[in-house]
């Protein structure tokens, strides 16, 4: 009881230092984060568009959009959180604005993710202060309190790549996979752009872990563990193929 009582000191001191951040950045709340620019053309009013036309169509797999310029094709707009699914929160929300939604939401993330770390590290076994440390450098980092309110998609997905590095564990000491897939399948939805890296880094990891096993059958995990990627993948085509159509069919314009 007392050593959680300690992590839970630490974790207070995380999240009031980040409150404390954003009253200051507010200036105690006279303004409102977000950048002049990009939350007003991109981060509010198109995933308001899309809640809106959900309840219009209650569709969750919309194709087009009749009220867009001339219309558009609706995967055109996926990179702005079309199946994100801390945006599908909202469609729970309809009396919230959305932008509203996505301040709260997004020191939500920043938050979640100092948290997953500090228990992600704390579970391989460091010390209590090294997971205090480096989760402190984790808030500081240019993605977490910066971009919580100039450009989310450069940092909403860190909760699921966060879990995604404790499904590589479970997987790599028990085999169980089921937190592996999900892991990567939200971080697909949240941002396919980004998804790349993020599955190449959780790959990197997971053979990491597994040479420390010093495991000969190196071949077969490598199989079986990239496998479990490609599930992913799948699970998430109904985003990535019709979005890469679009790319695809754009660019040869």
């Amino acid at each position: 009881m007392k050593e959680k009582m300690k992590d839970f000191g630490g974790i207070l001191l995380l999240v009031s230092f980040y409150v404390l951040v954003i009253l200051i950045k507010s200036n105690f709340g006279e303004y409102i984060l977000g950048s002049t620019v990009d939350f007003d053309v991109q981060h509010y009013i198109i995933p308001e568009y899309l809640r809106n036309l959900f309840y219009e169509t209650h569709n969750l797999f919309p194709d087009f959009s009749f009220h867009l310029g001339a219309g558009v094709n609706i995967y055109c707009l996926s990179y702005y959180g079309l199946f994100n699914p801390i945006m599908l929160i909202s469609y729970l929300l309809p009396e919230v604005k959305m932008l509203d939604f996505i301040i709260v939401s997004m020191g939500i993330v920043v938050i979640s993710s100092c948290i997953l770390f500090y228990y992600y590290l704390k579970k391989n076994g460091y010390s209590r202060m090294i997971c205090f440390l480096s989760s402190f450098l984790l808030l500081c980092s240019a993605p977490f309190i910066f971009h919580s309110h100039r450009h989310i998609m450069f940092m909403d997905y860190f909760p699921f790549l966060i879990l995604g590095l404790f499904g590589v564990d479970i997987f790599v000491q028990k085999k169980k996979s089921f937190l592996l897939i999900i892991s990567v399948v939200l971080i697909i939805f949240t941002s396919y752009y980004f998804s790349i890296s993020e599955i190449v880094a959780l790959f990197i990891y997971g053979i990491f872990k597994y040479i420390r096993l010093n495991d000969t059958n190196f071949v077969k995990f490598t199989f079986n563990f990239g496998i479990r990627f490609l599930i992913a993948v799948l699970i998430s085509s109904v985003l990535i193929f019709p979005t890469l159509y679009v790319i695809i069919a754009r660019k040869n314009r």
